[in-house]
């Protein structure tokens, strides 16, 4: 309600850090378009969606049209089953239906599954490399996030992987996890699309210089990030943060500045 994604566990915690931090742009808001090759993987993702609380998009009779005229053999609707299509499953048809999908207004999140498991055999994965490339060319062209679930939460194949989180398609492992994320997504979507891009002082966090140092500056690190540099990037978004000194022995005295009770913390 107040426009902060909450998560119920940890695997989707850490997919909804991922999610956010891989995606070029935020969606302007929840409704996800679910595509696939298998339909029983989309439909359990719908149920799944459901029991999350996210919502499934509704595109037009319009776009429906186009993309049965484009995949026959599909419904059109939202989950699309690539698989049920009849035909060349390598034909321009799939690009034409992706862009009527990710054209619609009722979409904000295309959502693909597609099982990229590092213990799939070597002929799947060489069938599945067609899948990849499709998305990829998808999140070219369009402005909208486009995200790749593999339904189980083992580790992804390396050369299905590619370069698709670096051109902004994370991927994301175990449905439940990865659709929790785009949940995390939606909201965080919303939240920009309603509040002011500054601060009371004017200065415009989204694209200030200062973000952009904190961003280069958190690149360097890896692991558990120095407390310094956490209290910079709490007080760059306006959160306001307690006093705090950094002493390295037991016997430093405190700073005129502090007193009294203190909370003690090892660092």
């Amino acid at each position: 309600q107040c426009g902060v994604p909450t998560v119920a566990d940890y695997e989707q915690m850490a997919a909804s850090l991922e999610c956010l931090a891989t995606v070029k742009s935020l969606p302007k808001g929840p409704r996800i378009g679910i595509l696939g090759i298998f339909g029983g993987e989309t439909v359990l993702a719908c149920d799944i969606a459901g029991e999350l609380g996210i919502p499934m998009a509704h595109w037009s009779d319009e776009t429906s049209a186009r993309v049965r005229q484009a995949l026959p053999g599909a419904t059109g609707r939202n989950p699309l089953d690539l698989g049920a299509s009849i035909g060349d499953a390598r034909s321009a048809g799939e690009t034409t239906a992706l862009d009527a999908i990710a054209s619609d207004p009722s979409v904000d999140i295309l959502v693909a599954i597609q099982d990229a498991q590092a213990t799939l055999p070597p002929q799947l994965v060489g069938k599945y490399r067609h899948t990849f490339d499709l998305i990829a060319g998808q999140n070219q062209r369009t402005p909208k996030p486009v995200v790749l679930i593999s339904p189980t939460p083992d580790a992804v194949e390396a050369t299905l992987r590619g370069d698709l989180p670096e051109a902004g398609v994370p991927i994301l492992r175990g449905l439940r996890a990865g659709l929790a994320a785009t949940r995390s997504l939606g909201i965080a979507g919303m939240r920009q699309s309603a509040a002011p891009t500054q601060h009371a002082n004017g200065e415009r966090i989204l694209e200030s210089e200062a973000l952009d140092r904190l961003k280069a500056e958190i690149r360097e690190h890896a692991g558990p990030l120095p407390v310094d540099l956490c209290r910079k990037v709490l007080c760059l978004y306006g959160i306001p943060v307690v006093q705090s000194t950094f002493l390295r022995s037991p016997y430093d005295p405190l700073p005129s500045t502090l007193d009294y009770p203190v909370v003690v913390k090892i660092c």
